[in-house]
């Protein structure tokens, strides 16, 4: 039997790293700005081969769609209660075979639209909830709410098939980001609060595809379980706990928290190579911003999307002793100049180098 695939990493080390260090090739992509395409804060980002779809969950709650040159197409629904309308979106997903953009309403109902934004269907969930869900190509996978299990296989009705990781706790099961993602066109991964393997989905049944291994500092569930942690924030201040993770073909990404800092790791696959830096650390002399957002992974052009917002860019290049002449400031602030601080977001999508 294989061994499982696993990423090692000493979140005690610690490089000091320029972002162009990491960046082989980047491209800016600058969402149009109307009355009606104006996004507040960016939940989520999915794209297909011809769109770009942005969730603002917890400001308007809506989801717009761009085409791929980032002109704004439509809204998707509306709320309300009537057909097509939602009460509450909390998240949504593709499916691309159809041509669907699908929409989960208030942990219940998954609404159906066609790419051009026409409603097509409405379909009720019976027996749990959802948080998030992911359309998967045999199926779907969803986030129990309430106290249902954290993971639900269901079939493209939406029948439950099995479910895994029975409800614990309030703190256990916090929410995560992105718990479940596509890494490539036919692979969607799953992780966990806490849990230091990532699962890929089957249509009935989960696989471990990679283990995050901190060494002596890895926190296990039967640990928190024999301890009997109360307030298991408090327990895992000391160990690294990983926050977000995203992947491409050619690396993996993660961002932790140890020890009250923040910390990322890049992950080369052709090489094994590791670079980890705590976030304060990285010099970002591409767009000059201190905090720079990683959104998601455009499996389409195997990039990492990340979101750059104009009024925290044209803050950051008015700073006093920027390199002028650099080539980098010199594209990001020509683009700055077109846009103003109530101007829609822009997507960053780079490839890093192989090292």
């Amino acid at each position: 039997q294989q061994s499982l695939f696993t990423i090692r990493i000493d979140p005690d080390h610690s490089q000091q790293l320029r972002f162009s260090d990491l960046v082989d090739t980047y491209e800016y992509l600058p969402l149009e700005t109307t009355t009606e395409s104006q996004i507040g804060k960016v939940t989520k980002i999915k794209f297909s081969k011809d769109l770009i779809l942005l969730s603002d969950i917890f400001s308007a709650n809506t989801l717009s769609v761009f085409d791929r040159d980032g002109t704004y197409q439509f809204k998707v629904g509306q709320k309300g209660r009537g057909p097509g309308e939602y009460e509450f979106l909390l998240d949504f997903s593709l499916d691309e075979q159809k041509k669907e953009i699908l929409l989960l309403d208030n942990g219940y109902f998954v609404i159906s639209y066609d790419f051009s934004g026409k409603y097509l269907a409405e379909k009720a969930i019976s027996g749990y909830s959802a948080l998030y869900m992911e359309k998967t190509p045999e199926g779907y996978a969803f986030i129990g709410g309430n106290e249902y299990d954290n993971l639900i296989l269901a079939d493209n009705q939406l029948q439950k098939i099995n479910s895994f990781f029975p409800f614990q706790n309030a703190d256990i099961e916090a929410t995560i980001i992105h718990p479940l993602q596509y890494i490539d066109a036919h692979t969607v991964i799953y992780r966990r609060n806490l849990y230091d393997t990532i699962f890929s989905v089957k249509e009935d049944h989960i696989e471990p595809h990679l283990r995050i291994d901190f060494g002596s500092k890895t926190l296990t569930y039967p640990e928190l379980m024999d301890k009997n942690v109360s307030h298991v924030w408090e327990y895992v201040r000391d160990y690294p706990v990983v926050s977000s993770y995203y992947e491409t073909p050619d690396h993996a990404y993660l961002t932790l928290g140890y020890q009250g800092r923040g910390k990322h790791a890049l992950y080369c696959k052709t090489s094994g190579n590791l670079r980890v830096f705590d976030f304060t650390d990285l010099e970002n002399d591409i767009t000059f911003e201190k905090k720079s957002k990683l959104m998601g992974v455009d499996i389409y052009t195997r990039s990492f999307v990340y979101l750059v917002q104009p009024y925290v860019l044209k803050q950051a290049l008015a700073a006093e002793g920027l390199p002028a002449d650099s080539p980098h400031f010199q594209k990001i602030h020509t683009l700055a100049s077109s846009l103003d601080e109530l101007s829609n977001p822009i997507l960053m999508f780079v490839k890093f180098k192989e090292f």
